[in-house]
């Protein structure tokens, strides 16, 4: 899926390496958030991955003098095709966060799922200390609808206006 400087494609095998990386570099910078467990060795960061994500997509941006830099991970998570999806997306660097890489992902996500009937809603689960993430979702038509213990729910159904009229309407 490319769009307007971004691209979402998905992760491959030899994409581990570099994503372990960087996913380790992001969880020393902000401590707390995230749990080492994945990042002791490469072949627990792909067991988790594996076992947390149905679909993984490596964030691409194309920029001047640096087309194809990863910025970021989304991922898939809890799909059931056609109804409901749940995601959740990391931008690696904090000096990249604020410069649209993460709403230009999401946005094409959502052309992609509108346009293949993929869900009829998307959810994400918010840390409610997340301020930031709250109102980026929110920015992006995402609003709350329940919580856990220590996160918010957020939704956002995705309209099939892009889809012609089925015949019995």
């Amino acid at each position: 899926m490319e769009g307007s400087g971004i691209a979402l494609r998905l992760y491959r095998l030899k994409d581990l390496p570099a994503m372990h990386a960087l996913f380790k570099e992001m969880i020393s910078l902000e401590e707390g958030s995230w749990t080492n467990a994945p990042m002791k060795s490469l072949l627990a960061f792909r067991k988790w991955l594996s076992s947390t994500f149905q679909a993984g997509y490596l964030v691409v941006a194309d920029e001047k003098g640096c087309a194809g830099r990863t910025v970021g991970f989304f991922g898939l998570y809890d799909i059931r095709p056609g109804r409901d999806l749940w995601f959740s997306l990391v931008v690696f660097n904090p000096g990249d966060r604020g410069k649209g890489y993460g709403g230009k992902a999401v946005e094409l996500f959502l052309q992609f799922a509108r346009k293949s009937g993929a869900a009829k809603k998307i959810y994400a689960e918010v840390l409610a200390s997340n301020t930031n993430s709250l109102l980026f979702l929110k920015k992006l038509g995402f609003e709350p609808f329940g919580r856990t213990h220590r996160s918010i729910l957020m939704q956002k159904s995705i309209c099939s206006s892009d889809r012609a009229p089925s015949p019995e309407a």
